[in-house]
């Protein structure tokens, strides 16, 4: 990693036993190590403190279709079952 910043190791070292560090320097051990380090602070931050980070939808988008699948599905059950006198209170 001193390699990848141009850093000694000493220097490194003293970085992991230091308390507090610089953001450009925090920025670019992110980059070296791929590890969004920001964001695990963030995330220790209270929900309610307000951001100018766009707001992550994948997850609530994939839950949103799911459940749209689930309609569907749950409605063609209703018709099959119904078609066949099987669905309680749709008897023929």
């Amino acid at each position: 990693m001193a390699r990848h910043l141009n850093r000694r190791p000493e220097t490194i070292y003293k970085y992991q036993k230091n308390s507090t560090i610089q953001t450009a320097i925090l920025w670019e051990i992110s980059m070296v190590l791929q590890h969004n380090f920001f964001k695990d602070i963030a995330c220790k931050l209270p929900a309610e403190f307000t951001t100018y980070a766009p707001i992550e939808t994948i997850e609530a988008d994939k839950i949103a279709e799911l459940e749209r699948h689930i309609l569907t599905l749950t409605a063609e059950r209703d018709v099959l079952l119904k078609a066949m006198g099987l669905l309680v209170g749709h008897q023929q």
